[in-house]
């Protein structure tokens, strides 16, 4: 494995219920590596594992705490709040425990990182600079479901309305689309990988350095682990949300494709998504500032 490969880290970012879980374990068995504190499997949930570090999700729900706001608000983070006090300690904070779980910094000799947590997506600011403190060379995979599959996912777990659920899947995709367009980064679905994993496998091994990942490494445990059993809410449903229905047209295109998607659509729903709700922004003014 070549030293840019060893310095890399694959940051996969997508809605809750969004097959995230899946896709990070099919690229960790291609040599990816996952935290050392796994959050546990639940089962009739995901019941083969999230992939995804325990400690980085405790201190996500702490933090939205603080802010005042919640894993689903389907509203904004206040953007001064990025210029806090808090999230420079936060930023401090999360520089140590990604350290911690994947084994150190600009020296340590590990595989590329694979960082899954779909909280990142409303906190991306802040982890551009988490990132970047780890001093490695950042990728991005976009992981697209389709929102009536994630409305009905959540409708089951948590009896979430689907007005909300939509609301909160733009939100997640929208930002995490805007906050990464000057990162090599690439768009796949969930059916995709259900249905072609290599493809997607593919798409991740183009924007990593090479060696990074190596498709051919675990063929064989793949196929064993992506049981079509386990995939539950195959729903056909149109958008109750015009600028839903735009954003997944423009991102299931993209990952379609594996082309860039339309941005002109993704900068008209940001319109919609910064400006959705005052009264959800003046309730995150509690903050701590400098």
């Amino acid at each position: 494995m070549n030293l840019f490969a060893r310095k890399s880290v694959l940051l996969v970012l997508g809605m809750h219920r969004s097959g995230t879980s899946a896709l990070t374990r099919v690229l960790s068995l291609c040599g990816a590596s996952l935290p050392r504190t796994l959050f546990d499997a639940v089962e009739g949930d995901n019941d083969l594992g999230y992939w995804e570090s325990r400690p980085i999700i405790e201190y996500h729900e702490a933090l939205f705490s603080r802010i005042g706001t919640t894993m689903l608000a389907g509203e904004p983070i206040d953007p001064a709040w990025f210029d806090s006090e808090d999230a420079r300690v936060a930023e401090r904070d999360l520089v140590r425990i990604v350290r911690a779980e994947w084994g150190g910094g600009w020296l340590a000799p590990s595989r590329c990182w694979i960082i899954k947590e779909p909280r990142i997506c409303r906190l991306m600011p802040l982890w551009r600079r988490v990132l970047a403190g780890t001093g490695r060379q950042i990728a991005v995979l976009h992981a697209i479901r389709e929102p009536a599959e994630v409305a009905a996912s959540l409708a089951r777990r948590d009896g979430f309305a689907r007005e909300a659920a939509e609301r909160a899947w733009l939100e997640h995709v929208v930002l995490a689309e805007r906050a990464t367009r000057d990162l090599p980064r690439a768009f796949v679905s969930y059916d995709m990988l259900m249905a072609d994993w290599q493809t997607v496998v593919a798409r991740a091994m183009k924007i990593l350095p090479h060696g990074a990942i190596d498709e051919g490494r675990g063929a064989a445990d793949i196929a064993a682990f992506l049981r079509p059993s386990l995939r539950h809410h195959t729903v056909v449903a149109e958008c109750e949300s015009e600028s839903v229905l735009k954003i997944r047209n423009a991102a299931m295109d993209a990952a379609r494709w594996g082309l860039e998607p339309d941005l002109e659509a993704f900068d008209e729903a940001a319109v919609v998504v910064l400006n959705s709700n005052d009264t959800q922004r003046n309730a995150q003014r509690s903050f701590r500032r400098a």
